[in-house]
């Protein structure tokens, strides 16, 4: 794994601009760096290298046999040794056994339609010298970032906004829109950053530059394929889903440094775990786990019941809220953009945890998106009866509910309906937006300052849910169309995003083995009787589990790796909250509403309400802005 940077028709073509932005990345890659320009001096990259495979030859920026193809790449092509055997067969000459390589003579045989030979998760770049074409592109998830910039002749990327921010052409404005939809996804959705100078490429596309004119397109060469259903039981379709993991883990245990799992507990990183014991050896494989002093919270339990079953070398660490505040000092620095999700905190703990020990980890991401894993599936077909109930009833049960003495505990009971009914009078995908995000828009009037409200004008931060959803007319069902909205949006721009920055940021490499493209093909296909079943997701995979898992781990219901915010803020956060979100603090930033915020903040800790998402996500921004714009202290 990688960082990656380059400048096209740099207005300050000085080489200490690209080192100081390839410094930036060394995190990425610890483990050495590189530098390229071509003989024009109008196209330099940088790299800074994480040594996976191949550790003796795979150094970057690398090229094809006569160096007029130059690339930086950040991933792994799991299928690597298959292409180069292709490769080979049509008379291309490898100097390395890196899949670094592979890529550029993929590049020299099928050009653009490269990308749709990798398996894999990248983020690249090529630069064909004689062509004088600069070509970008991104996996088909978003597994691997890349940003840029682009301004007439001059473009600028980098795997990470923070290298863009060295260069001195690009600006610290505030992109406003991007705050908007922060405050309600808790993250910025690409093609966005927080940043009006930078955007990031999407998941699944490419870009070509033509780097004497500077005329760029954008292409998307990957689409979710939901057509045509299979005709298939739940045994048949259980089976292939095995057979299909199986051979996912086995293509990323492919490494020349050590492996190891991150094991929650649940069935998506527990079968991750059974077949990756299976390949190695189980006493030659490592996994980890974090757990909590919060009973609510903590799924250890379960985490050493699927190590003891398979015979794992298991390590755990306990996440406490003293270790939470480091944590946070830690990782927010480190930001590119704020990110709302709380999660961030002990994944980040997670991975510095299982890097002492290992430098590739095998990850569940993937599976909940694509066999309707989380509440929300379920919550959404109670969501179409619920709306369906006369008005009186609707509005008794909402007052029933106001009622409620509020919980701290995690995903309590009051919180669940507070949060069901945020979202109850929307359509699908937008009302499972409000259950997972944060703000609302009316809050947003509330919330922000009236020169920000105006500076934004009519745009409307869910415009991009309501694009997906008219995509895909009356022939998709709904469930489909939660399965792309989440691939779209949460998977892409919250989990993704969450776990290379925090793998990254400790220079360990995390894999997804259900983020295979043919075994989520195959899923997206599957009839909606094999994912859901009544309200329980997943069913033809657990069906098909049997006894590979201990009965509890199967049957038990999906927690998540939430963290006791709520209660912090009231307790061992209680003096960080009060001063990043004191009126002083606030007025210093110049974004929130003082009045609106102390509300806030005074429902929750009276107990009327359960306010931790909206104060977690601005508290997160007031620290990300004293950070990054210097206004926040």
């Amino acid at each position: 794994m990688c960082g990656i940077v380059g400048c096209v028709n740099s207005s300050t073509g000085a080489d200490h601009v690209l080192e100081r932005m390839t410094q930036t990345l060394k995190h990425r890659g610890p483990d050495g760096h590189g530098y390229y320009t071509s003989p024009d001096q109008r196209v330099a990259f940088g790299h800074r290298r994480l040594s996976v495979i191949d550790l003796a030859g795979g150094a970057q920026p690398m090229s094809n046999e006569d160096g007029t193809k130059w690339v930086v790449f950040n991933g792994e092509v799991y299928n690597f040794v298959e292409l180069r055997a292709e490769l080979q067969l049509r008379n291309h000459r490898f100097r390395t056994q890196s899949d670094t390589e592979v890529v550029v003579h993929a590049y020299e045989e099928y050009g653009e339609d490269c990308v749709n030979h990798f398996n894999g998760m990248f983020a690249f770049a090529i630069y064909d010298e004689r062509r004088q074409r600069l070509f970008l592109a991104r996996d088909r998830f978003g597994k691997k970032p890349l940003y840029y910039s682009h301004h007439g002749h001059e473009l600028l990327f980098a795997s990470e906004l923070k290298a863009l921010l060295c260069h001195p052409t690009i600006g610290r404005e505030l992109d406003h829109r991007a705050l908007l939809q922060y405050l309600i996804f808790e993250y910025v959705p690409n093609p966005r950053s927080i940043f009006r100078d930078v955007r990031k490429l999407p998941p699944a596309h490419w870009m070509d530059v033509d780097v004497r004119t500077g005329e760029a397109r954008c292409v998307r060469y990957w689409h979710l394929e939901f057509q045509p259903k299979l005709d298939i039981d739940e045994r048949e379709a259980g089976q292939e889903i095995l057979r299909l993991l199986g051979e996912s883990v086995r293509r990323r245990l492919v490494s020349d440094v050590p492996v190891g799992v991150l094991l929650s507990g649940g069935v998506d990183s527990g079968m991750v775990t059974a077949f990756a014991s299976q390949y190695v050896g189980a006493d030659k494989l490592m996994t980890f786990n974090i757990a909590f002093r919060e009973r609510s919270f903590d799924e250890s339990q379960y985490a050493r019941e699927i190590a003891q079953h398979f015979g794992t070398e298991h390590h755990e660490e306990e996440f406490s809220a003293s270790k939470m505040l480091d944590v946070f000092s830690d990782v927010l620095p480190g930001l590119d953009e704020p990110f709302a999700d709380a999660s961030l905190l002990p994944t980040f703990l997670l991975c510095r945890f299982a890097r002492s020990h290992v430098t590739v980890a095998l990850g569940g991401d993937g599976c909940d998106e694509f066999m309707a894993g989380y509440p929300t599936f379920a919550a959404a077909r109670i969501g179409e009866w619920y709306r369906r109930v006369p008005k009186p009833l609707r509005w008794a049960a909402e007052r029933a509910v106001d009622h409620l003495p509020t919980s701290m505990e995690n995903f309590s009971l009051d919180f669940k309906l507070r949060q069901f009914l945020r979202g109850s009078d929307y359509d699908d995908p937008t009302r499972t937006q409000f259950w997972l995000g944060s703000f609302q828009p009316h809050e947003l009037r509330r919330l922000l300052k009236p020169e920000v409200m105006e500076a934004v004008g009519t745009f409307d931060p869910l415009n991009g849910l309501h694009a997906l959803a008219e995509s895909d007319g009356d022939e998709a069902s709904w469930l489909d169309r939660l399965v792309r909205y989440y691939a779209n949006f949460y998977l892409a721009d919250d989990i993704l995003f969450k776990i290379d920055r925090a793998s990254m940021a400790n220079s360990l490499e995390v894999r997804s083995p259900f983020l295979d493209p043919t075994l989520v093909t195959f899923l997206n296909q599957l009839p909606a009787s094999c994912k859901i079943r009544g309200l329980r997701g997943k069913h033809a995979l657990k069906k098909a589990i049997g006894g590979m898992l201990p009965p509890r781990i199967v049957s038990r219901p999906k927690k998540g790796f939430g963290i006791p915010i709520a209660s912090w803020i009231n307790g061992d956060l209680a003096d960080t909250v009060d001063e990043e979100l004191s009126a002083r603090r606030l007025e210093r930033t110049g974004v929130f509403e003082p009045r609106f915020v102390q509300s806030l903040l005074r429902e929750h800790r009276s107990g009327i309400k359960n306010n931790r998402k909206l104060l977690w996500t601005t508290l997160v921004f007031q620290r990300w802005a004293q950070y990054h714009l210097g206004n926040g202290s």
